[in-house]
């Protein structure tokens, strides 16, 4: 705002003027409408009832049923408790009609008097032991269910199993390892060393890691070889996966010889 002499006069406020109230132009047609086109309490506002009295408020048990007097019930019950007790003694009397008492043919023996005097001394002749013998002679032995198993029909029967020849095996290559590193010795070559244990278990884990490794992603591959891409791929892990199997033989043996300064 510049700044002038004439602002310092004051300037006279304009008041405000009030809008008018909304006043609907359906109101009067509508409050004067008497055609009865609308029911009763259809409109907005109150529905005009006739208001009670103050003296008819609403009392205690003004609202339950009347029931008629306490004697009439207990007449009932007496009349249900008596007509029960009849019916009972009725099926009880035709119960005990009906049951005829039947005397037992077969009675007990009797109770020995304090006089009689059991029978003692009585003996057999018989011969159990001949007895018995004569009954085993001339038994029928028993047929068994099982037939006796023949072992020389058999289809390994007379062959060697299977774990002696790789126990031979294994004795075997261990020769040729011996023979390998007496050759390596006279030829002049590096001296060879038993590889420590933990060592060996270590390597044992780690390729028993990658064999799962690679077989994993082996397992992934597609069924279908369409390109040469996935059948170069697959031959790869195939490789791999034979390789660690034969290291894995190999360090599963108990000495296992390596060079002095690997």
């Amino acid at each position: 705002m510049d700044e002038s002499i004439y602002n310092l006069i004051p300037k006279p406020v304009e008041a405000k003027k009030k809008p008018a109230m909304y006043k609907s132009q359906h109101h009067a047609s509508y409050t004067t409408k008497q055609d009865g086109s609308k029911a009763a309490a259809a409109t907005m506002g109150p529905a005009k009832v006739a208001v009670s009295k103050p003296t008819e408020y609403l009392k205690k048990h003004e609202k339950e049923p009347n029931l008629p007097e306490r004697m009439f019930f207990v007449l009932i019950y007496f009349v249900l408790v008596f007509v029960r007790f009849f019916l009972s003694i009725r099926r009880l009397n035709f119960c005990f009609a009906a049951r005829k008492f039947e005397r037992p043919t077969q009675k007990k023996p009797s109770v020995p008097r304090a006089g009689d005097k059991p029978v003692m001394g009585v003996k057999s002749k018989k011969d159990f032991i001949t007895a018995n013998a004569v009954e085993n002679i001339l038994a029928i032995p028993k047929k068994s269910s099982k037939q006796d198993l023949d072992y020389t029909k058999k289809k390994d029967f007379g062959k060697i199993p299977a774990y002696l020849d790789k126990v031979k095996q294994d004795i075997q290559e261990e020769y040729r390892m011996v023979q390998d590193m007496e050759g390596a010795e006279e030829m002049g070559g590096p001296n060879m060393v038993v590889l420590p244990e933990q060592e060996r278990l270590a390597i044992l884990r780690g390729l028993k890691t990658n064999w799962e490794r690679i077989n994993k992603q082996y397992q992934t591959l597609s069924f279908t070889l369409d390109t040469p891409a996935k059948r170069a791929r697959k031959e790869a892990y195939e490789a791999q996966l034979e390789q660690i199997e034969r290291d894995i033989q190999k360090l599963s043996k108990k000495n296992v010889f390596v060079a002095a300064d690997y």
